[in-house]
């Protein structure tokens, strides 16, 4: 499992980098053919068909995923493959209804929603982006369930190199904000029907028996009973965003407000490492029986937390000590409060120690979705009433403050139903030893950036790895990591080819650094027992 654990999620996380930086890439050149209004266009009218997947996928994306994980553990080919079928074909049907509602009310939408009555044309041609997108939503869903995380990948990159690719090329011939489109569909249409055909192929491999021991009824009804608690909890996170603007829109300027979506932009950088990982964590636990496997599950519970802690945990201290570096660098100096914006909100992934990002995955796989739904519901009903009045007083780090602590006091009734159901834990020692060791290491990288006043980029880069190197000293002193987590990482990083000679490198290191902090122990308890022999 460690072994697959690498290499699946290293595999997810090349497809994701490789996708972000192909879309970002895709951005800068269309922002730039376009100029900004042509570009506010474009970026307005995929808002609402983006809104419309999200609303028409009913959960079945994280059904797929789920019930391919654990049939396919369960070697239930046959009714694997009535899943696959029902999922994939309950997705074509909401996202027909989605396509023809948008269809029939675009003069309206263009008119009332995004009052620019001109876009109703561009709003009927980006339809077409609903089913392709729910196609590749849930043939990746069903890939990753069934651990082919390489082709869901490759449907990932397809879509962003289509785009960046067709995008410009059709702008330059003269398309503007219709080529632009045009190039957005035509890579999720591509990436669609690369899906279908992997997905496809799948299911024709697996073995049928004469008689399908499950119905499509039954399936849709299985389906939607997990799904629609994860479908509901989805849905409260994407009113999340539109809502703090909304009331940073009462109390806060247009610049602040601007600041603020800068730094957010950045927990894109963190979610290309929380991205894998999560989706790694969903099939896993997807597959545990928990009337066999009860200790399996604690196991890899525990160590989630812990190796999730290890990686994300330090990168958003990082993020808080060179806030200010990284922003000016990315966004220039006239985002003069985004810096501060940046380091509050680093704080969302300082709850990834009291199993911010494993929780819910735990929930998912067990089918024990609403907890899922429960944990989200607390959060939202802290948030909306609190967000207004810290924002009156205190403005946009007020808001930040409400939603770190609102996404804390759902995790942690979340963590505690988890104990209390199935009696996960946490290795404290180990948790308290990262975040130490990462609050130990910002020490110096903070006061070295106070002091020498050097260019950013050079800060960023003399800073940035004295920070890292200082960490991984300290982990293994402070009880971060130990010789048999050494063990797990060298086994889970043993079969990633790519990264496998840095990962050894460093293994290395800290293990050389735990013998050192054993001898070390060892020659202390000697002098102690010399100084005080007994009578």
């Amino acid at each position: 499992m460690a072994t697959q654990s690498g290499r699946g999620g290293f595999a997810l996380f090349l497809g994701n980098a490789s996708s972000t930086f192909f879309n970002v890439v895709t951005v800068l050149i269309i922002a730039r053919l376009l100029g900004p209004a042509s570009y506010g266009l474009y970026a307005i009218v995929l808002a609402i068909p983006g809104i419309a997947v999200n609303v028409a996928d009913l959960g079945m994306s994280s059904s797929l995923t789920r019930y391919s994980a654990r049939l396919k553990a369960q070697a239930d080919d046959s009714k694997l493959s009535v899943v696959i079928e029902t999922g994939l074909t309950l997705n074509l049907v909401t996202s027909a209804f989605a396509l023809f509602a948008i269809l029939i009310s675009s003069n309206t939408l263009a008119l009332n929603i995004l009052t620019r009555p001109d876009a109703a044309n561009y709003l009927r041609l980006t339809s077409m982006l609903i089913p392709a997108s729910l196609l590749v939503l849930s043939t990746c869903a069903t890939l990753v369930g069934s651990w082919k995380m390489k082709q869901a990948s490759l449907i990932m990159i397809l879509q962003s190199l289509v785009k960046v690719i067709l995008s410009p090329l059709l702008i330059l011939f003269g398309l503007g904000i219709l080529g632009a489109l045009l190039g957005h569909i035509l890579g999720y249409v591509a990436s669609a029907v690369l899906g279908l055909v992997l997905v496809l192929r799948y299911r024709q491999r697996l073995s049928t028996q004469p008689e399908r021991t499950m119905k499509h009824k039954e399936a849709a009804r299985m389906m939607l009973n997990y799904g629609l608690p994860v479908y509901l909890a989805t849905l409260m996170t994407m009113l999340l965003l539109p809502y703090q603007n909304l009331v940073l829109a009462h109390f806060v300027s247009d610049v602040e407000i601007g600041n603020y979506n800068a730094s957010v932009n950045f927990s894109a950088a963190i979610n290309l490492i929380a991205y894998p990982l999560t989706n790694v964590l969903f099939p896993i636990f997807s597959k545990t029986d928990i009337t066999r496997e009860i200790d399996h599950l604690r196991h890899v519970f525990r160590l989630s937390v812990k190796y999730a802690s290890l990686l994300i945990v330090p990168v958003a201290i990082g993020f808080m000590v060179l806030s200010k570096e990284v922003i000016v660098i990315i966004y220039g100096s006239s985002y003069s409060t985004a810096h501060s914006y940046l380091s509050a909100y680093m704080g969302l992934f300082l709850l990834t120690g009291v199993g911010y990002l494993v929780v819910g995955n735990l929930f998912n796989g067990l089918g024990d979705t609403k907890e899922t739904l429960k944990m989200m519901a607390i959060t939202i009903l802290v948030f909306v009433p609190t967000a207004p009045i810290m924002a009156k007083y205190f403005q946009v780090l007020g808001v930040i403050a409400v939603l770190v602590s609102s996404t804390l006091i759902g995790n942690v009734y979340g963590l505690k139903k988890s104990m209390k159901k199935y009696g996960v834990r946490l290795e404290l020692k180990g948790l308290m030893g990262i975040y130490a060791a990462s609050a130990i290491s910002a020490a110096p990288a903070l006061v070295l950036t106070q002091v020498v006043n050097w260019h950013p980029v050079i800060k960023l880069a003399t800073v940035g790895p004295l920070y890292l190197v200082t960490y991984l000293t300290a982990i293994p002193f402070l009880g971060a990591v130990d010789q048999t987590d050494v063990s797990n990482l060298s086994q889970i990083m043993g079969g990633v080819d790519l990264v496998k000679p840095l990962a050894k490198q460093i293994l290395s290191y800290e293990a050389k650094l735990i013998r050192m902090r054993k001898n070390l122990s060892l020659s202390a308890r000697g002098n102690n027992v010399q100084e005080f022999p007994k009578s």
